[in-house]
């Protein structure tokens, strides 16, 4: 797992995905409050949950976790998948969505 630290208190998922979206563009899709299930299908998940698709693909996700806390906000992006999934999807997708997080000036001003 990669973890983001922000310094602001109050950062939300729905902004989370609005910066990913732009970033990544039309081939991923984010959608807040998901995971996928055992299946790789799209389940509901606590609101601070944020799950990155490669495209239709079920096999390439990413999840970002939204940690807030009262000076700062953790982003935490750990990947999706089973066994050699997740090791693949750790250097991919998980690692291209820790990148933008990281890189967005959007996240770092005042909301």
């Amino acid at each position: 797992m990669r973890t983001v630290t922000i310094l602001r208190p109050d950062i939300t998922s729905d902004e989370v995905v609005d910066v990913l979206s732009r970033a990544l563009g039309p081939d991923y899709h984010v959608v807040a409050s998901s995971r996928t299930n055992w299946a790789a299908r799209v389940v509901p998940a606590d609101a601070e949950t944020v799950l990155v698709r490669a495209g239709s693909n079920r096999v390439w996700r990413a999840y970002v976790s939204v940690v807030r806390q009262a000076d700062r906000t953790r982003l935490r992006v750990s990947p999706g998948g089973l066994a050699i999934d997740r090791l693949i999807n750790s250097f991919g997708i998980a690692r291209k969505v820790t990148r933008v997080l990281r890189q967005s000036a959007e996240l770092r001003m005042p909301g």
